[in-house]
């Protein structure tokens, strides 16, 4: 009789251990399945972006925000995410889309003076934005693009909100002047001048796509517009951060003056800078 027991009991474990292989081995089967599934709408996705006709077009002249209907776009991009949630990149994409419809919603309101056209509603895609951009940035908390982008939404809504978002980001990539350019017109545009000074400050004094390779000897900035040196001085983030300083002190030159860094090169990038202005330093 003890034997019986034993052996039923023994069998039982054994049930119980070959359904759990049996669950790890279903679940490692479902995973790649969901993460392709993903891929292959968020593929179809970035397609539609690309190509098609636009369907949001209100009048011959005016083809939408996208090459594609935005429907479908985000029928897609919201199947991608249903498919494999924990990709970062399908909530990003998603706030991007409703970003877009919702600047677009707000120019055609203009337009037509409605505020609502062909069912597209910009405070509802605000909405939307601010959802899978909290959603992105709970799965990846350190990517500062997701902050960045945030703050260009809260941007519309009032200053404090915009700083903490673009503060967290900047504390993220403190040295990026690409990421520091964007947020100062942002401050610009929205005539947030001493906050774009900031960020003109730290985009001068981090940048160093103005320096010459070591070596090579800077020619006379005066020769012609065509010089190669002419796309290298004015496409650098020193001399677009003397812009942004210029505009938010209302053409300060001390002011001016005061970010460029205290190097030869920096220098010469500020003559030009003054130069192109029509002003002699």
């Amino acid at each position: 009789m003890r034997s019986d027991k034993n052996s039923a009991a023994g069998k039982g474990h054994r049930l119980l251990f070959l359904a759990g292989v049996l669950c790890i081995i279903a679940s490692l089967c479902v995973f790649p399945v969901r993460v392709l599934v993903g891929a292959l709408f968020f593929a179809n996705a970035q397609a539609l972006m690309q190509t098609g006709a636009g369907t949001l077009a209100d009048s011959p002249t005016s083809e939408g925000p996208f090459a594609g209907d935005p429907v479908e776009i985000q029928r897609q991009l919201e199947s991608a995410l249903a498919a494999d949630p924990g990709q970062a990149r399908y909530s990003k994409a998603l706030a991007d889309l409703h970003f877009k419809l919702g600047k677009w919603s707000e120019v055609m309101a203009v337009v037509s003076g409605s505020e609502v056209i062909h069912g597209f509603d910009a405070t509802k895609h605000y909405a939307k934005v601010q959802e899978h951009l909290r959603h992105a940035i709970e799965l990846e908390p350190f990517n500062a693009g997701h902050y960045l982008a945030f703050g260009m939404l809260q941007l519309q809504n009032g200053e404090t909100a915009a700083a903490q978002h673009f503060a967290t980001a900047n504390a993220l990539r403190p040295v990026d002047v690409v990421q520091r350019y964007i947020i100062a017109r942002g401050y610009l545009l929205a005539h947030l001048n001493d906050h774009a000074l900031a960020e003109a400050r730290a985009m001068a004094s981090n940048d160093d796509s103005y320096r010459l390779p070591e070596g090579a000897v800077r020619r006379d900035f005066a020769k012609t517009a065509a010089d190669e040196t002419e796309s290298s001085v004015k496409n650098s983030y020193l001399y677009r951060a003397l812009e942004i300083a210029w505009r938010a002190s209302d053409r300060d030159r001390m002011v001016v003056r005061s970010i460029v860094p205290l190097n030869d090169e920096a220098l010469e990038v500020a003559d030009r800078f003054f130069e192109d202005k029509g002003l002699d330093e």
